[in-house]
């Protein structure tokens, strides 16, 4: 893979992996709308919500990704929100290594944790599976890969407590109260590597986006990827206000570039009122 085409496949691996990182793109969309009016649920989040991004390289639009909860139910954990994030190259970048990524995240509400995680995705062609689930109880996770044209393979990782992967990580951190100051540690597992997660949230900014300029809480994660995801200083996270939190932009400085993911649609739980 050349360098150009490396940019457009991390600029979407990125919004895969952090669920992060989506309203029906209307300028008649109102702030309330996203921030909310009235009290929720235990969660800020649920069944229902999605959110769509665009995702740039610098200037270059590479791709979105668009992000959306279910409800299930799970033989053994009972109920779990799927959290399925659809990530993929658009435009130039789409032409230049066409990227499509289907990651779900089994979160389970009564525990505040994930099940795990699949991951499917055809890059030029080639298709990759990723299943990984987490044993809590033993603090383990069993991993399983497949490629087209290579053997299957199966891998059990000790991972410490960890309750998340990334996708799961970010909509917990919805649930946080979020006050300036406040700093959060999520333990995740990427599927390879198991690290503390740290978000702090440095204060109170007012933000652009497409609806105007709105309220947000700044957040800094300190992030722990490795390779051409490294990130060369904290991932910058926009959240509205409660009580949704939902998430307006993402900005990634990495060892390959500068990423930025702006929502562009989103539409609320349908539990909430």
């Amino acid at each position: 893979m050349d360098r150009r085409n490396r940019r457009a496949f991390f600029a979407v691996s990125l919004a895969g992996a952090f669920m992060i990182v989506a309203l029906a793109g209307s300028a008649h969309v109102a702030e309330g709308a996203v921030n909310g009016s009235s009290e929720m649920s235990r969660h800020v989040f649920g069944p229902g919500e999605s959110f769509e991004f665009r995702l740039r390289y610098g200037f270059l639009e590479t791709g979105r990704a668009k992000i959306e909860i279910g409800r299930d139910v799970d033989s053994e954990a009972g109920e779990i929100w799927p959290i399925k994030v659809d990530a993929r190259t658009t435009g130039t970048a789409g032409f230049l290594y066409d990227m499509n990524t289907l990651f779900v995240s089994h979160f389970i509400p009564e525990e505040d944790r994930t099940l795990g995680f699949d991951r499917d995705s055809v890059e030029r062609g080639d298709a990759r599976f990723t299943t990984m689930r987490l044993d809590h109880a033993n603090q383990k996770a069993e991993v399983v890969r497949k490629q087209e044209g290579r053997p299957e393979e199966r891998r059990t990782y000790e991972v410490g407590p960890a309750s998340h992967d990334i996708a799961s990580a970010i909509f917990w951190l919805r649930d946080r109260p979020l006050n300036v100051g406040d700093v959060e540690k999520i333990r995740v597992f990427t599927g390879r590597k198991a690290w503390d997660m740290k978000a702090t949230v440095t204060g109170t900014e007012r933000i652009r986006t497409q609806w105007g300029r709105m309220e947000a809480k700044h957040i800094r994660l300190h992030t722990q990827f490795d390779g051409d995801a490294a990130a060369r200083r904290d991932i910058e996270i926009w959240m509205a206000n409660a009580p949704h939190h939902v998430p307006l932009a993402i900005r990634a400085d990495l060892a390959l570039g500068s990423i930025r993911a702006d929502l562009r649609e989103y539409a609320p739980p349908r539990d909430s009122h």
